[in-house]
């Protein structure tokens, strides 16, 4: 069975240059999707004079279909509508972005939507029928086999296979097609005002802001002022674990000892 798959692109960023680039973890679902079948690419997004798909069409992809939008719209549901235009089986995405806040929700969105199962960083795959058989990383370099119905979302990591060598032929024959959104599947993003929300975190930024919360609230508790009671006999001892508990309003108060009920 040949698959009809879709890739879903990225503009990567070099980490120490800071040129634009194919996205690593595109670029390894790409390398997937090319291995399974019959694919369509798809960038949404602005236009930039430094937007650059060479990375992809040097591994041979025969062209690019580029949802041109301005920076004020969000690429999502120009996204989905996109996907809606093709039937496909399946639906390949690296599992974060190089740019922006690199959430990697993204996919997630994109399969809600349009009711699909995502299976997450996944190693290799291949499909029997209508359904797909997934090789998911695990922690420790392990591997969970999976079994999804097609169609279905899958997201590649760094457990995926590692891009083919780009061929400059190949490159300079595929071709970037602009495409006009669907306006009836777009809306602008909201503007910024001193009301609006605040940009969410990124993971990595809320998980740092997490620990330093806990450790402040660790740090910032203040001293005891308890006392330490030794060699005491059973009866001084108890005594003074009902003086604590009584200080602390712990237990209510007692009546006086050795008193006979009326």
């Amino acid at each position: 069975m040949t698959l009809r798959v879709a890739v879903l692109l990225s503009c990567g960023c070099h980490p120490l240059s800071g040129r634009t680039r194919g996205a690593a973890f595109d670029r390894r679902a790409l390398e997937l999707a090319l291995r399974l079948g019959d694919v369509a690419a798809v960038h949404v997004g602005p236009q930039r004079e430094d937007l650059r798909f060479d990375d992809y069409l040097a591994m041979g992809l025969p062209s690019i279909d580029h949802v041109v939008l301005d920076e004020e719209f969000d690429v999502v549901p120009a996204l989905i509508g996109w996907l809606r235009g093709r039937a496909v089986d399946l639906i390949l995405a690296g599992i974060r972005t190089e740019t922006g806040e690199r959430s990697g929700i993204l996919p997630y969105v994109v399969a809600q939507a349009l009711a699909l199962p995502v299976v997450a960083d996944i190693a290799a795959c291949h499909a029997e029928g209508r359904t797909l058989n997934v090789e998911q990383a695990a922690p420790r370099g392990g591997r969970r086999l999976l079994c999804s119905p097609l169609p279905a979302m899958v997201t590649v990591g760094e457990a995926g296979p590692a891009p083919r060598s780009g061929s400059f032929r190949r490159r300079k024959v595929g071709i970037v097609k602009p495409v006009e959104p669907d306006t009836r599947t777009t809306w602008r993003c909201a503007q910024q005002s001193d009301t609006a929300t605040p940009p969410r975190q990124s993971i990595k930024t809320y998980h740092h802001a997490l620990a330093r919360r806990r450790i402040s609230a660790i740090r910032d508790q203040p001293a005891s002022n308890g006392r330490v009671v030794v060699n005491l006999g059973p009866e001084a001892a108890a005594s003074e674990i009902l003086s604590f508990l009584r200080e602390r309003d712990l237990l209510p108060s007692l009546s006086s000892e050795n008193e006979e009920p009326k």
